[in-house]
């Protein structure tokens, strides 16, 4: 299965996605938009979401917010660093969700938002077990830093699915019903089985909430997980060395 990349979620993250790739380069960085560098996108001390992102807008993109959009509420502002071929060594992907557009959102403090920011900087390890690789925040300066859900080493591709799976759910069931739909199709043996695609009965039972009938459907729960993960990894090449993951993670091994 090799995947398209204009099919990943949405045309936004899919775009954002192809400008992070190394496109062969051994050694590198990348950002998304252009101009993203570590220091220009930091939130200062204080900052709010809104001050961080009107000062990324001033700053980095002269004004012109449509050129980090994603969707038409979502912004994203990425740095990523590789050497080795695929070993990920630096990764800054910071996202702000808004209840309005991005551009009634610069125009108006009322507005609700959602901030998240992934970080993985070996050069920042904070005091013990503070700053586990990678970690996640949620507002752009200071504590709490969360561990971030780890699926696999591919953490750029698996944020951006963490982003959708919580606050695009139509759009992430869509990309994952089609990338398990060309699994399916290709791998069946029998032509009456294209009926039996459990795809969308575990969907409706995770919303039903029948546990039961996903623990009889364990095996193609598991399946289906394995089936997108793959889909990612043949998407984006970079990767975080898991040794460094599980060290400075506050988790036993």
């Amino acid at each position: 299965m090799t995947p398209r990349r204009d099919t990943f979620l949405s045309d936004g993250i899919a775009q954002a996605v192809q400008v992070l790739s190394p496109g062969g380069r051994p050694a590198g960085t990348s950002c998304f938009p252009a101009g993203v560098t570590r220091d220009n996108v930091k939130a200062r001390s204080g900052y709010t979401p809104r001050d961080w992102l009107l000062r990324c807008v001033k700053d980095v993109l002269h004004g012109d917010e449509s050129l980090c959009l994603v969707e038409d509420n979502l912004a994203v502002f990425a740095l990523i660093e590789w050497r080795d071929g695929e070993r990920l060594t630096y990764a800054n992907i910071q996202v702000l969700r808004a209840d309005a557009t991005i551009s009634e959102y610069c125009r108006d403090g009322g507005i609700k938002a959602d901030y998240l920011r992934l970080d993985l900087d070996f050069g920042a390890l904070g005091d013990i077990f503070t700053h586990p690789l990678p970690h996640v925040h949620d507002k752009p300066d200071g504590p709490p830093r969360f561990t971030f859900e780890l699926p696999s080493s591919n953490i750029v591709v698996d944020f951006f699915d963490f982003v959708y799976r919580q606050f695009y759910h139509d759009k992430w069931v869509a990309w994952a019903r089609q990338a398990w739909d060309d699994h399916y199709e290709k791998t069946i043996t029998r032509a009456e089985e294209i009926d039996s695609n459990p795809f969308n009965i575990i969907v409706e039972a995770f919303k039903a909430a029948q546990y039961e009938a996903l623990r009889d459907r364990q095996d193609q729960v598991q399946k289906l997980k394995r089936v997108l993960q793959s889909w990612k990894d043949q998407l984006f090449p970079l990767r975080l060395d898991a040794f460094a993951s599980d060290l400075f993670r506050y988790q036993i091994q």
